[in-house]
């Protein structure tokens, strides 16, 4: 049984994804992001055709939102520290519940499955709650590139989990009373790992060219040891390319 407690911080982080989402969908992209501008279209009043596909209950599928990630993407941030324009205090984050998602935090993937009703939780709530993930037969990863200890052994020891962009669980964090700390990786500290290497020295690490394939032309699922992962990064396509959306709901 999942307590009250757990129930509450997952119905909070609902609620404040889709009011952020709702505000951001339109503005992906600001000064200091040179990702390919990106605006998702205003959902629809239908739903897309794909939900005529979805036989899940409540508990089968949970999308895990990268509020960690677009919280590191922040300026002044940990992009601040790397670029050497701020010292050390940059890769200390207070975690903003409010901060917008976008190309580098997946705003058209949470777009598209706030559209289809799929229950989502952000990795804030779940590095605190990680037991939750037990509760769900498929979780769907997006590019939550930063994330703790605690929730990487979630991730990695749950059995049907969907990496749906590359570059996931590849950065170490720390969370102590709503700061995000970096702790390793990205080049930190003094390249131990270098900036190309997995924090957690993940086996299934698919950085490198995966997250720079952006068309998906010659996408792939591939099987990996608790799931499934994605061999492009889906952003731009994901509305035109629902394909790779029909393999997520296949049962398995």
């Amino acid at each position: 049984m999942i307590s009250k407690k757990i129930l509450l911080l997952v119905g909070i982080s609902i609620v404040v994804l889709i009011s952020i989402l709702l505000i951001s969908s339109s503005e992906l992209n600001d000064a200091q992001d040179t990702s390919p501008e990106v605006v998702a279209p205003p959902l629809q009043d239908e739903p897309i055709s794909i939900i005529d596909k979805l036989k899940f209950t409540d508990k089968s599928v949970l999308v895990v939102a990268p509020l960690l990630t677009a919280n590191a993407y922040a300026e002044p941030g940990f992009y601040t520290y790397f670029r050497g324009e701020c010292d050390e205090s940059c890769i200390s984050v207070q975690i903003d519940g409010k901060v917008p998602f976008r190309y580098t935090s997946s705003n058209n993937a949470l777009v598209y499955f706030i559209n289809l009703g799929i229950p989502l939780i952000d990795d804030y709530t779940a590095s605190l709650n990680p037991e939750i993930f037990s509760q769900y037969k498929k979780i769907i990863m997006l590019h939550n590139e930063y994330v703790t200890i605690e929730f990487y052994e979630a991730i990695i020891n749950h059995p049907n989990v969907y990496f749906m962009y590359p570059n996931a669980l590849y950065a170490e964090i720390d969370l102590t009373d709503g700061v995000m700390t970096l702790i390793k990786g990205k080049g930190y500290p003094k390249d131990d790992p270098p900036p190309t290497v997995n924090a957690f020295d993940w086996e299934f690490e698919n950085t490198h060219p995966d997250e720079y394939d952006l068309e998906c032309i010659d996408f792939k699922w591939k099987k990996i040891g608790n799931g499934y992962q994605l061999n492009c990064y889906p952003e731009v396509v994901i509305f035109e390319k629902t394909e790779i959306m029909d393999f997520i709901f296949e049962d398995r």
